[in-house]
């Protein structure tokens, strides 16, 4: 049986809306009055901070939580050559953006997405500290022996260059699933792993999809 590709078409994703949430205002917590000489602005302030202080799970918002998630008008360019644009949300990961369609969802213990309508579809990122792409390469395709690999190949994502690819396949229970691996040199640190999965039946409905997310990949240290 003849497996289908995933084609990875280059597909940029340009930040367009982001939406910082504002600090909310302290209400004042007395009548305006004074007391034993003090300003009625001292004794509210007082008040609040003894209010938050009884209150053992009060603690102050980090920017992070203040900001409303970051979107982009994420391209993904079909195998027949149509575009389509998607509403997608940036995921920061360690080091890395990525932009996730609407309609997936993130693992609760991993970075890896999956679209809701296919479980069998996934993104998955890993990080391999203090090793190269190459040699990272070399040792997943021993790890995925189940998968029938082509010969790894060199060169670069929308966003990121020095960049080792591998492609296979596999057959289970009838059914074939394509595996894109792209392994991106992190400087000397180590090399990230994009892992992209997808049985060859949903390949034309999600398989432009994983290569958008992808090609949205960036290394945020560097800003490319």
């Amino acid at each position: 049986m003849k497996s289908k590709r995933i084609w990875i078409l280059t597909a940029a994703a340009a930040l367009v809306v982001s939406a910082a949430g504002c600090a909310m205002p302290v209400q004042p917590g007395t009548d305006g009055t004074q007391q034993g000489g003090g300003s009625s602005m001292q004794e509210s302030a007082g008040q609040t901070q003894q209010g938050a202080a009884s209150n053992p799970f009060s603690r102050p918002r980090t920017d992070s939580e203040q900001e409303e998630p970051k979107t982009v008008e994420l391209q993904v360019q079909q195998e027949d050559g149509t575009t389509d644009t998607v509403t997608a949300t940036v995921y920061t990961g360690n080091g890395y953006t990525l932009a996730i369609p609407e309609g997936w969802e993130r693992d609760d213990n991993e970075p890896q997405w999956n679209p809701h309508a296919n479980d069998a579809v996934e993104f998955t990122v890993r990080y391999y500290d203090g090793k190269k792409a190459d040699a990272v390469a070399e040792l997943f395709r021993k790890d995925e022996d189940d998968y029938t690999f082509e010969a790894p190949q060199t060169g670069a994502l929308a966003h990121v260059s020095d960049v080792v690819s591998l492609r296979g396949s596999e057959m289970d229970n009838g059914t074939i699933t394509d595996l894109v691996a792209y392994f991106v040199n992190h400087g000397d640190k180590g090399c990230y792993g994009l892992i992209l999965e997808c049985p060859t039946e949903a390949s034309e409905s999600f398989g432009a999809y994983l290569g958008a997310i992808a090609n949205s990949f960036t290394l945020a240290e560097t800003g490319k």
